[in-house]
């Protein structure tokens, strides 16, 4: 087979098998995908530096955080399934264990807001 010669007329109809895009498709600059750490970042970046007052700074930051944050928190979620399940039994049982101490609310010494 030619390696260079032109590509079957149904080529583009089918996937790459090797990860790559179908021949003949445009490629889309997706851009690193946001965080929750990388919003909160970026959100305490803008406030910080006193070029401006408080108030618009702390307003153009949220304007620019807020549209971001459910992506990133899917993100961020998603990021920790895949590390848990690369890990043994054990990772999972720590993840579960402090994901449960951070949302009981019974807890007094933690992260965990009260709730009245």
């Amino acid at each position: 087979m030619d390696v260079d010669g032109p590509a079957p007329a149904d080529a583009s109809a089918r996937p790459a098998t090797n990860g790559e895009a179908p021949s003949g498709a445009r490629e889309v600059d997706v851009g690193e995908e946001d965080t929750l750490a990388g919003v909160l970042r970026s959100f305490v970046d803008g406030v910080w530096y006193p070029d401006e007052p408080l108030l618009r700074r702390l307003r153009a930051a949220s304007c620019d955080a807020a549209p971001r944050l459910r992506g990133a928190s899917r993100n961020s979620a998603r990021d920790l399934l895949e590390w848990t399940r690369r890990g043994s039994g054990l990772r999972a049982i720590l993840v579960i264990s402090v994901g449960a101490r951070l949302l009981d609310p019974s807890h007094e010494h933690g992260f965990s807001c009260p709730v009245y």
